[in-house]
């Protein structure tokens, strides 16, 4: 087992299989964006299915662990979110995603994300992009990889089907070049700030510190 360690979450590779049945109650909260008629229809169709894909070469799967368990789940390991991608070629990976609502609202699927991108793209050379198929109707992920930095790259009309109706996906993408660049000029940016932040001083105690910037 493999842990990728950052602020709020752990991620463990690989994904946990045997928690495929609480993989199928997150997605169904979502149903109705993030399904189509081809999605495993019970708790045990969709533990085979990860079973297989956690298992073929070249896929890198992950658990997201709460690592304070701040969302208070009763778990031995609060397991709140599962990424995987899923190779295309040497050069390309499409990623899916599932979490509980509460994690997604934490942003814990973000930083997950952002982790697992940031050790795929040092420990893969080959892999030059990330992409990810999203139904034209999920909101959510639409905005996840729009906050992420990945591009709007097309729309697939009439894909798929959901309850017998042809539904769109859309195609997104961003490339190790354009990750790096990013991720560079974030740590341009947090540092400038952090060097004009104004301090805050606290007569009573004498404790010094800058103001918090989101």
């Amino acid at each position: 087992m493999n842990i990728l360690e950052s602020t709020n979450i752990d991620l463990i590779e690989p994904f946990p299989v045997n928690e495929g049945r609480r993989v199928f109650k997150w997605l169904h909260a979502y149903k109705n964006i993030v399904e189509t008629d081809l999605s495993a229809k019970t708790p045990e169709d969709l533990e085979a299915f990860l079973t297989a894909v956690v298992q073929t070469p070249g896929v890198h799967s992950y658990g997201v662990i709460d690592k304070f368990n701040q969302l208070g789940f009763k778990h031995e390991a609060p397991l709140v979110g599962m990424i995987i991608y899923e190779p295309a070629s040497i050069w390309n990976s499409y990623c899916h995603v599932a979490s509980t609502r509460r994690a997604w609202g934490m942003g814990y699927i973000d930083e997950g994300i952002r982790a697992s991108l940031d050790y795929l793209f040092s420990n893969e050379p080959q892999l030059l992009r990330v992409s990810a198929l999203v139904l034209a109707t999920n909101g959510p992920v639409k905005g996840l990889v729009r906050r992420l930095g990945a591009r709007y790259e097309g729309c697939m009309k009439e894909m798929v089907t959901q309850n017998g109706q042809p539904k769109d996906l859309l195609h997104f993408g961003i490339t190790k070049t354009e990750w790096v660049a990013k991720k560079q000029k974030t740590f341009v940016e947090n540092k400038e700030v952090s060097n004009s932040a104004p301090l805050v001083v606290d007569i009573q105690d004498k404790k010094v510190s800058p103001i918090d910037v989101l």
